[in-house]
């Protein structure tokens, strides 16, 4: 199984969760993970880094003890 690693704080929090299944939408095209308390959702749509100007592919969502953390990525594959 693999790990997700959700690091916050500028480098001042590390978060370790092993990460199950994840919770496919093909038709909404959004992949979800359910981790205790560490709620994780990525959307295939494109996302503009409001620092950077960079355009990404996917848009993600992290909801974590009471927090939303929103950014982008790209796929890992």
């Amino acid at each position: 199984m693999s790990c997700i690693v959700l690091i916050t704080e500028y480098g001042q929090k590390r978060v370790e969760r092993l990460l199950p299944n994840a919770i496919t939408d093909q038709a909404r095209k959004v992949t979800k993970w359910d981790v205790g308390d560490l709620h994780i959702e990525i959307t295939a749509e494109i996302c503009h880094d409001s620092m950077s100007g960079e355009s990404f592919a996917s848009r993600v969502v992290i909801h974590w003890k009471g927090q939303v953390l929103t950014g982008c990525g790209r796929p890992l594959h």
